[in-house]
């Protein structure tokens, strides 16, 4: 069978390998690595992720006290966690497991990248990527890759979406003018 990249695009990958092949796409394996090198890698990983995690799990009461942007990060991860569509299978019941690994994901996500840290909609895109990986180490890379590509959007000035808004204008304008100056282009 021949790969078509029209097809995969509009069919998707085979569940199967979604897994694996989001792993690539997300950036948490090169596309050019052995098997061996990918296992060497992913343990490595491990150790990286449970690292970090302890590292905000351990802190205690007086530390969180004493660390206002930590405490604001939990705060906002807590919210939106409760948040998540519990009318996904995954996530469905009020002591979902699955809600625990996602909000620990986020939270490792802080200690991870303390620059960016949490902002509001982070949740949704890590809750996709878990649902795929079913593994909290594996999503966290993963969701490492992809907050890699986008976190401008998450900037405070906002100009990584508004430049991603704009190129959409203007894709907009030229396939379907119409709607473009309906829109108020």
């Amino acid at each position: 069978m021949r790969f078509n990249l029209v097809t995969v695009c509009i069919q998707g990958v085979c569940p199967a390998i979604r897994n694996e092949v989001w792993k690539f796409l997300l950036g948490y394996f090169d596309y050019n690595s052995t098997s061996k090198e990918r296992t060497e890698l992913r343990k490595k990983k491990l150790d990286d992720y449970f690292r970090m995690k302890l590292q905000w799990k351990s802190l205690s009461q007086d530390q969180e006290s004493s660390f206002s942007t930590f405490r604001d990060y939990k705060s906002l991860v807590e919210k939106d966690t409760d948040r998540t569509d519990r009318t996904y299978p995954f996530y469905q019941g009020d002591d979902n497991p699955n809600i625990s690994v996602l909000y620990d994901v986020l939270m490792t996500y802080c200690m991870f990248n303390f620059d960016l840290g949490y902002v509001q909609g982070m949740s949704d895109l890590l809750a996709v990527i878990l649902v795929v990986m079913e593994n909290e180490v594996d999503a966290f890379w993963c969701f490492v890759g992809l907050m890699e590509r986008v976190k401008h959007n998450f900037d405070l000035d906002q100009e990584g979406m508004k430049n991603q808004l704009k190129k959409l204008s203007t894709l907009l304008h030229f396939s379907d003018n119409q709607l473009f100056t309906y829109l108020g282009g």
